[in-house]
């Protein structure tokens, strides 16, 4: 079996199919993703939370491209709505999660 990537960044499309999945499984209120790079990883986690229509995603970036490339994914696929994207993380923004 080959695996099969979107680029050389991003996690294969079917860990991404995995994360769906498990998120769908686990059913988690709360998801907290560190280095959400290009967003790929970040679009299959929110897909599950919208597929369940509940929970959030928190997702962090430091890289201002990466997270201005992952924010036009998100809109792109509709799933802003269940994702908090930010580029650093404040005490207030860990006692929100």
């Amino acid at each position: 079996m080959r695996w099969s990537a979107w680029d050389d960044q991003s996690v294969e499309e079917e860990v991404a199919w995995f994360l769906t999945a498990l998120v769908l499984l686990l059913k988690p209120d709360v998801i907290v993703e560190t280095g959400t790079g290009l967003g790929r990883s970040t679009v299959a986690l929110a897909a599950g939370l919208k597929s369940m229509s509940r929970g959030r995603l928190w997702t962090i970036e430091i890289n201002d491209a990466l997270f201005e490339e992952a924010a036009l994914r998100l809109m792109q696929a509709q799933l802003l709505e269940w994702v908090k994207l930010v580029t650093t993380v404040t005490l207030d923004d860990v006692l929100r999660m």
